[in-house]
């Protein structure tokens, strides 16, 4: 069974940024996930998720961006049901109670009376861990700045025109410029996230939705040149598209789009193909020799700064692995898997 997980949450220069209220909205039911660090949230959805799968309902995961082993979220589009981890940074409340969302509190699992004694050092990792990500943040700011340099360098070099026909030639391929007279319905995801270990690519993902890819290599952040008519095509032609942009710029460097209903994606610097279309054919060769120096030194920075935040990264991650550690002694998981057993067949006997 192919496997679709992404991202809804980023770690970027402006802060945390999330998508998380656009894909709630899209389901019919949705458990809100409440409970405390290390107690059972991801757990809880991962044995959902084995039930599922084994009946043969495929399922989709929101992965932490901060730690991609863990879950956010998960979907089961056959039954129109998902589950969402839904505490700080990403916190959700209902938005039609009853009807539509559903609390699913997991604190009664957990035997606070017991951990009273851990006050001090539960404070000291939570307020530890908080302080980590306002460094994380600076870093990636200092980034973007540098990334914004290394582009302004060379954009009076580049031909907006011959990007252009570019994109004008993969729609006119793939037959997207013929309106399909209701707009399609456009999907934010992340397919990358900076965790301690670096950027984690989810090309699992872009295989399982998108049997067909073309590839769009690019060093200088011009792919949205190529990839924003595709989207404005795509979109006028009906189609469902899901909209991917890099965590370092998640508002406007935009760098996959992926037609599920087609099974075709245009992706950026991944899926192992041979590239469709190289940005740098078309930047004036004379200003990348006369700036060629000034763009390696831009790019080494930025990469030591992106480097940097994944050390902050990891140490945050560090610190929030012992609070869970202090926690999970209290944590009754054999009720709780029972819990998530039950409400799994309740489910199955709905749908099946």
């Amino acid at each position: 069974m192919s496997k679709v997980s992404y991202f809804l949450a980023a770690n970027a220069p402006e802060g945390f940024v999330s998508h998380h209220e656009d894909w709630l909205a899209g389901w019919d039911t949705v458990y809100l996930i409440k409970g405390g660090p290390g107690g059972g949230k991801s757990t809880y959805m991962r044995r959902i998720q084995r039930r599922m799968e084994r009946c043969g309902l495929p399922c989709e995961e929101v992965l932490c961006a901060t730690d991609p082993d863990s879950l956010d979220g998960l979907g089961i589009p056959a039954l129109g049901t998902a589950f969402f981890d839904a505490t700080p940074p990403h916190a959700a409340e209902p938005r039609y109670f009853g009807a539509k969302d559903v609390y699913l509190p997991l604190g009664g699992y957990c035997d606070a009376a017991s951990l009273k004694g851990k006050t001090n050092a539960i404070k000291e990792l939570t307020d530890g861990y908080k302080a980590a990500f306002p460094r994380i943040t600076r870093c990636l700011a200092a980034a973007k700045e540098v990334s914004d340099q290394r582009f302004d360098a060379i954009l009076r070099g580049v031909s907006l025109d011959r990007l252009n026909a570019a994109a004008a030639g993969l729609i006119a391929q793939e037959g997207l410029s013929v309106p399909g007279g209701n707009g399609g319905r456009v999907h934010a995801r992340f397919l990358s996230a900076r965790d301690g270990g670096g950027i984690r690519f989810l090309e699992d993902t872009v295989r399982a939705l998108c049997p067909r890819r073309h590839v769009i290599e690019d060093t200088y952040g011009l792919s949205p040149f190529v990839l924003a008519p595709i989207l404005r095509a795509a979109t006028a032609a009906g189609h469902c598209v899901w909209v991917c942009h890099d965590p370092l710029s998640p508002r406007c460097m935009l760098r996959h789009v992926l037609l599920p209903d087609l099974g075709l994606g245009f992706v950026t610097g991944a899926g192992g193909a041979p590239p469709a279309v190289r940005t740098g054919d078309f930047i004036d060769p004379a200003v990348l020799n006369g700036k060629r120096l000034h763009l390696t030194l831009l790019s080494r920075i930025e990469e030591t700064l992106c480097e940097e935040a994944s050390l902050l990264m990891k140490e945050a991650r560090g610190i929030h692995d012992e609070l869970e550690a202090l926690y999970l002694p209290y944590i009754d998981f054999d009720g709780l898997t029972a819990s998530a057993d039950a409400l799994a067949e309740r489910l199955l006997d709905v749908a099946l």
